[in-house]
């Protein structure tokens, strides 16, 4: 049971590291399909958004029910850290649901300027893609290499660690730190 609760909690937490972006503007796209289909991935994102809320509770409530049904310390633990990760995804799934991403508030913000034509819309829309995704690829390298080097911290710290649990512990948090850098690397 206790194993069948870990693995249940690991397979909720993986959808933390997913990434969602907005697609820039085709380049036979009209102003108004762009915008057509912005609306419809902004559907997808708060839909995405509620999927996360939902894992998010079940993971919480998971952890919840597991650790009440243990004595050992060490296991409370581990089932306090699904439990953080649980509402972490909570969060970041009402966040998804409910905030504009830069991208929509360029796009509604063009949409309110009425002295521009929709092929300058376009091509501020396009030009904004560009810069973004140069922002984006550095950020995800930073994020990689932190996870990485956090992976390798916990991989160290539990081999040296004599204790099997606490052990077992920081290495399974050095494998999930691993699968963030691996997410991030792609």
């Amino acid at each position: 049971m206790k194993t069948l609760m870990v693995i249940l909690c690991l397979i909720l937490s993986l959808p933390c590291f997913s990434k969602t972006a907005f697609n820039p503007p085709l380049e036979t796209e009209s102003w108004q399909e762009y915008s057509k289909r912005i609306q419809i991935e902004k559907k997808q994102k708060m839909k995405e958004g509620m999927s996360y809320i939902i894992s998010g509770t079940l993971e919480l409530l998971g952890g919840v029910l597991a650790e009440a049904n243990t004595l050992d310390p060490v296991e409370k633990g581990v089932y306090v850290l699904f439990e953080s990760i649980g509402i972490a995804s909570i969060g970041y799934g009402s966040y998804h649901y409910s905030v504009n991403s830069d991208e929509e508030t360029l796009i509604e913000s063009l949409k309110s300027v009425p002295n521009i034509n929709d092929q300058t819309r376009l091509k501020i829309m396009k030009n904004y893609f560009i810069n973004s995704e140069i922002n984006r690829n550095k950020e995800d390298r930073i994020r990689a290499l932190t996870h990485g080097l956090i992976s390798i911290l916990n991989f160290y710290n539990g081999s040296q660690q004599k204790n099997e649990t606490v052990r077992n512990t920081i290495f399974f948090i050095g494998g999930i730190n691993l699968l963030a850098c691996i997410s991030y690397s792609f």
